[in-house]
C-alpha cells in the first residue's frame, strides 16, 4: 500500500516522464523563420507553409483594401512586423480570448496573433489592420459602430489577386460598382 509520501512522488515522476511536459519549448526555444514581403515582415514560429501562405494572404489583403475602399493616404511610412506565435502568452498580451492585436507605434508598426481553432490565422490580423488603415488615413475620428463595422466586414474579405482580377477589380471599381464577391458570409 502506497503511503501519502510515495504516491506524491509517483505522481511527480509520471508528470516529469510525460510526454507533454518533456516536448514542452518556451518560446524561445522554438524554430522561428522571418518571411519579407513590400509591406509585412512575418516573424513566425508556426510551420514554414503555413507563415509563407499568411504572407502571401496579407499582401492580397493590403492590395484589395486599397482597390475597394480608395483610401488614399495608403502608404505606411514605417514597416509593419507582424509576431506569429503558436499559442496565447498572457505576458504578451493573450489574455482570454484575444488572438491577436496590432500596434502602431512612432518607429514601427507590430502586429501579434496565436492560431485559434475553426479561424482562419489572418481574420483577426485583417481585422486590426483596417483599423490601422483608417486612423492612419487622417486625423478623422469615426464612429465607435462604423470602425468596428467596418473592420469586421474588411476581415471577412478573402482576397485572391491576380493579374486578371487584378484588372478586374480597378474597372469595377472605377465604374463605381458597389459590389464584390470576394467576401465570406456566415462570419
Amino acid at each position: 500500500m502506497l503511503t501519502a509520501r510515495s504516491a506524491l512522488v509517483v505522481a511527480a515522476v509520471v508528470l516529469l516522464l510525460s510526454p507533454t511536459t518533456a516536448s514542452a519549448k518556451e518560446l524561445w526555444e522554438l524554430p522561428w523563420i522571418e518571411v519579407r514581403t513590400p509591406h509585412f515582415v512575418i516573424v513566425s514560429a508556426i510551420p514554414e507553409e503555413r507563415t509563407v501562405n499568411l504572407a502571401r494572404d496579407l499582401e492580397n489583403f493590403r492590395a484589395a483594401v486599397q482597390i475597394i475602399t480608395n483610401i488614399g493616404r495608403f502608404e505606411e511610412r514605417i514597416p509593419t512586423t507582424v509576431y506569429v506565435l503558436p499559442h496565447g502568452v498572457e505576458a504578451l498580451g493573450f489574455k482570454g480570448d484575444i488572438a491577436g492585436y496590432f500596434r502602431a507605434e512612432m518607429r514601427a508598426n507590430y502586429a501579434a496573433v496565436i492560431p485559434v481553432t475553426g479561424a482562419p490565422l489572418d481574420d483577426t490580423l485583417k481585422h486590426e489592420y483596417v483599423h490601422f488603415l483608417l486612423h492612419n488615413r487622417d486625423a478623422l475620428a469615426y464612429p465607435p459602430w462604423f470602425d468596428e463595422g467596418f473592420a469586421e466586414l474588411m476581415a471577412t474579405l478573402n482576397a485572391t489577386v491576380t493579374r486578371s482580377n487584378l484588372a478586374s477589380l480597378r474597372a469595377s471599381a472605377s465604374d463605381g460598382c458597389k459590389t464584390f464577391s470576394g467576401f465570406r458570409s456566415g462570419r
